[in-house]
């Protein structure tokens, strides 16, 4: 996921980011997870990632561990219960979706499958 500099600051990310988190939800998924840079040029998308409710995890799908990449997972089950309003609304997310294998950041589940490369 990349947003154009002149867009940015704009809520353009969030808005993709929660239309992926909400597409995810409703394919019955309950896991997102990306990699992003360690580099300073990073350092916005992995504050957005994790305003969203997104944490740090152990590479995952085919990924090994490299000094170039953090590796971020969102439980859309236990962010939720907080869609409800009673937050900011950074567990609403979006963007277009990409098919995954299952088991993403270390768990077996069926129903994960987003990857987004940021």
């Amino acid at each position: 996921m990349h947003t154009a500099q002149s867009m940015r600051g704009r809520g353009v990310g969030s808005a993709m980011l929660r239309h992926i988190i909400a597409t995810a939800r409703r394919r019955g998924m309950s896991r997102l997870s990306l990699e992003t840079g360690t580099w300073e040029y990073f350092r916005p998308a992995r504050a957005l990632y994790m305003r969203h409710g997104f944490v740090e995890c152990p590479p995952f799908a085919d990924y090994v561990p490299d000094p170039n990449s953090v590796f971020m997972s969102l439980d859309l089950r236990q962010s939720e219960a907080r869609d409800d309003g009673s937050d900011s609304g950074a567990d609403r997310h979006s963007t277009e979706t990409l098919p995954g294998p299952p088991g993403l950041c270390g768990e077996e589940d069926e129903s994960d499958g987003i990857q987004s490369k940021a």
